[in-house]
Parts: structure tokens; sequence; C-alpha cells
């Protein structure tokens, strides 16, 4: 009996977890993503307003140990010329972890887009990333058009509101 109400209240739990994090997607949605500038693995800076006006941008938050994060990446490394071509650019954003050991995960995953260092924690409380994956797609006027846990198969689709 104790073990069907722990079962139930865990249940319970991960349903409550994924109603909110629904209602914290949808709260960002239209509004205009705050900038900033990270350092990449591959040694230069690179801020979010580089391609305002130039390109829709995916932004992936992350983690080298998140459960889902490498099948991720991958899915974006294998779409990445596709989604150059269409107007976009990826950038990964890694929560929370030195910059050697995220430059050597990149390196040996081959990820041919900017992976950003958020050692401090500082953007991903901007854009109050808990849970990995976290995704956002932001226009090329500068609004989050849609944020999720996985990457939308109709990415294309979510560049307006």
């Amino acid at each position: 009996m104790k073990m069907k109400i722990a079962i139930g209240m865990v249940f319970f739990g991960f349903l409550l977890a994924v109603s909110l994090q629904d209602l914290m997607a949808a709260a960002d949605e239209g509004k205009l993503a705050q900038d900033f500038t990270l350092a990449s693995t591959a040694g230069r800076t690179v801020s979010l307003s580089d391609y305002k006006g130039k390109k829709n941008v995916i932004i992936m938050f992350w983690k080298t140990n998140g459960l889902y994060c490498p099948f991720e990446l991958n899915n974006l490394k294998e779409r990445y010329q596709k989604l150059e071509k269409e107007g976009f650019e990826v950038l990964a954003v890694n929560k929370k972890e030195a910059a050697a050991k995220v430059a050597s995960f990149a390196g040996k995953q081959g990820l041919p887009f900017p992976v950003l260092l958020d050692e401090d924690g500082k953007v991903c409380d901007i854009y109050d990333v808990g849970g990995v994956p976290v995704f956002l797609i932001i226009n090329k006027e500068g609004m989050i058009t849609w944020r999720g846990y996985r990457f939308p198969e109709r990415y294309a689709e979510l560049t307006s509101l």
C-alpha cells in the first residue's frame, strides 16, 4: 500500500512539474529576448544581439550530464546545415560547467555551432532555466516565439507569433 501511495505521489509531482513548465514556457512567448554576451569554447565572444535583424536564433540550454542533452545536441548537429540555409543560427549555452569540460565534450561530439559558456549561470537565470535541455526560438526581431523542452519538428513555423 505504501508503495502505491509513493508511486502516486511521484506521478502527481511529475504532472505538476510538467504543467508548471508549460505555463512558464507560454509566458516567455512574445517577450523581447534579453541580450547576453558569453565566451565560446572557440575562444571568441558571442552576443545574442549579433544576430538581431539577420537570423532567427535557436538557443539550447544544456549540460554534459543532462539526460536528453547529448541526444538533442546530436539532433541539432545533424540538422545544422539545413538550419543555416533556412536562416537560423544555433547557440548551445552550457549551464554552469567548467570551460575545459564543456570544450572537451563539444570537441568529442564535433558540434559545428557556437558552444557558449554560462559558467556562473547568469544567462540561465535570465531565462529561468532550471532543468535542461531548454530550447528557445528567437526571431530576427529579437522576440521569443517559442520555448520548449525538446526540439520542435515544425521549428520554421515558430518564428512568428
